[in-house]
């Protein structure tokens, strides 16, 4: 299957219009434990007990009425396989509106299926125009690189489009500088800075004992002085890719980036409260490792810094004793970690106290029994529920939904941790906003 992707703008006498051209290629369909798949898809849904791979495009704009569509082809094609038992999706359907790095952005998903007069069809091809009508202008807005009209952001003068002040701060020793600029060449199109660490060391070197002190001290203040700069992706982000030994690259940074941009975005900032089930844990990497993050995540850890940084709590449970103390060693006090099941704790909670971000990654994951995992989550959701409220971000880890973890997927694991919840959530159409190794929701 090939996906083209053509980018055209139109200029109009009164208004400044665009479009863009989506289309879909030799399409192919398969068949595994209920499960159709179809190549190249980036998203699933749930319908009846079977799941649908579907294809799921992403835009930058205010107005959802303000982009239209026009399908100038499409071929259907019979399946051999038989009817499937749904209500009829569908073809073309609009996300909410949702935030993503300051832009106002949809999702557009299409749903390549159909039955009639008892037959089950799926797209092969199919060649849509999506025309927008409206120019959005920002300095702030970083448009993800999925997003079909990044390159339309433009400013008021209707002429040309531009992104924040800086999107990414490159910190190298002097070996690496030229690569680093160079690496900034590749990437004309984001405002990259790069600093040299023994400038960092220099700068800071009556105020600190260690040179990772005097970083850490750094990006704080570049932080303070440049709101553009996100938090999670300057602190965080590059450790949590980096997986050490057989381990494939579990990007949690992605889905996390999400999260944290959303919390910047909460007016009062002197109350958050972060809730997860599992905490990190000293088994794997220790938490000064250069690969701790990007192989068991040290969500705990990523945490209790942001609520250091802004204010709030964290709260923690796990049902191991040494998990529990290893995440209390390694946080703040405004960090509590309790032995004890993670489904009873969430009952627990006072329902007056109401969650920000609830992280749930718990019970252990076995791709060849996935079930009690799967199961166990579920719990977790319905023990929290009168603790959530309308804007609570929930992220669920070891969702699998990456390449690396295809096999698993289509057969054994079917979803990963959150197969039961994105299948609840699903139903009470709650906004996914990442579907990836882990899986992000906001109600």
């Amino acid at each position: 299957m090939i996906v083209r992707l053509i980018l055209n703008i139109l200029f109009y006498s009164v208004s400044f219009s665009y479009s863009v051209n989506y289309s879909i290629d030799n399409n192919q369909l398969y068949l595994v434990d209920n499960h159709f798949i179809m190549n190249e898809a980036n998203a699933t849904i749930s319908k009846n007990e079977s799941i649908f791979d579907i294809y799921r495009l992403e835009f930058v704009i205010s107005e959802a009425q303000n982009i239209k569509y026009k399908i100038k082809n499409i071929n259907w094609v019979k399946s051999s396989y038989e009817p499937v038992e749904f209500n009829q999706h569908d073809l073309i359907s609009f996300s909410n509106n949702f935030y993503y790095r300051n832009c106002p952005s949809i999702y557009i998903d299409i749903f390549p299926y159909k039955t009639d007069n008892n037959n089950f069809y799926y797209i092969e091809s199919i060649d849509i125009e999506f025309v927008i009508d409206e120019f959005y202008s920002t300095n702030n807005c970083t448009p993800s690189e999925n997003a079909l009209n990044r390159n339309f952001i433009i400013k008021n003068d209707k002429s040309d489009y531009t992104f924040s002040e800086t999107n990414y701060l490159i910190i190298t020793n002097s070996t690496l500088f030229n690569e680093a600029e160079k690496l900034r060449d590749i990437h004309a199109d984001l405002m990259i800075d790069i600093i040299d660490v023994d400038s960092i060391y220099n700068l800071y070197e009556n105020n600190f004992d260690t040179e990772g002190e005097s970083i850490r001290a750094y990006i704080l203040n570049q932080i303070e002085l440049n709101p553009n700069l996100n938090y999670l992706l300057i602190l965080f982000f590059a450790k949590l890719l980096q997986p050490e030994g057989q381990n494939p690259q579990r990007d949690r940074a992605s889905s996390l980036s999400i999260v944290f941009e959303l919390l910047d975005q909460k007016e009062d900032k002197s109350n958050y409260l972060i809730v997860e089930t599992g905490c990190m844990r000293g088994d794997h990497k220790p938490v000064n490792s250069p690969y701790a993050l990007g192989d068991d995540g040290a969500s705990t850890y990523i945490f209790d810094d942001f609520i250091n940084y802004y204010d709030g709590e964290v709260l923690s449970v796990d049902i191991k004793q040494a998990n529990v103390d290893y995440a209390n060693e390694h946080t703040s006090d405004r960090t509590n970690a309790y032995c004890m099941d993670s489904v009873e704790f969430l009952w627990d909670l006072d329902s007056k106290n109401k969650i920000d971000f609830l992280y749930l990654d718990s019970y252990d994951f076995e791709p060849t029994n996935p079930v009690p995992s799967q199961l166990h989550h579920i719990k977790e959701l319905c023990a929290v529920m009168k603790n959530l409220k309308s804007g609570t971000l929930i992220v669920v880890d070891d969702h699998l939904n990456t390449p690396e973890f295809d096999a698993y997927r289509a057969t054994l694991a079917q979803g990963g941790k959150a197969r039961f919840v994105e299948d609840f959530m699903n139903s009470i159409h709650a906004e996914c906003l990442h579907d990836g190794y882990q899986i992000v929701w906001r109600l």
